[in-house]
C-alpha cells in the first residue's frame, strides 16, 4: 500500500498545491490562485507508484488521510 501524493500530483498539473478543505476523504483539492478543481485519485495514485497502482480505496471517510494506492 502507497500513500497518494497529492501535492505533487497537483503541482505537476500547474497548480500552487494540494489543499484539503475538510476532514473527509473527498474534501482534497488542487488550488492554483485560489482556484480549487477537483484531484483525480487515481490519476494520483498513478503519478506516485510510476503507473503500477492499479486501484485507489480509502480506508475510512472521515480520515481525509486514509487514501490508499493499491499496487
Amino acid at each position: 500500500m502507497v500513500v497518494p501524493d497529492f501535492d505533487r500530483f497537483c503541482r505537476t498539473r500547474g497548480a500552487d498545491g494540494a489543499a484539503l478543505d475538510g476532514g473527509t476523504v473527498y474534501d482534497w483539492h488542487c488550488v492554483t490562485g485560489g482556484t480549487r478543481s477537483a484531484i483525480d485519485v487515481l490519476a494520483a495514485c498513478r503519478e506516485t507508484t510510476f503507473g503500477y497502482a492499479t486501484v485507489d480505496r480509502f480506508a475510512d471517510f472521515f480520515d481525509a488521510r486514509s487514501w490508499q494506492c493499491r499496487v
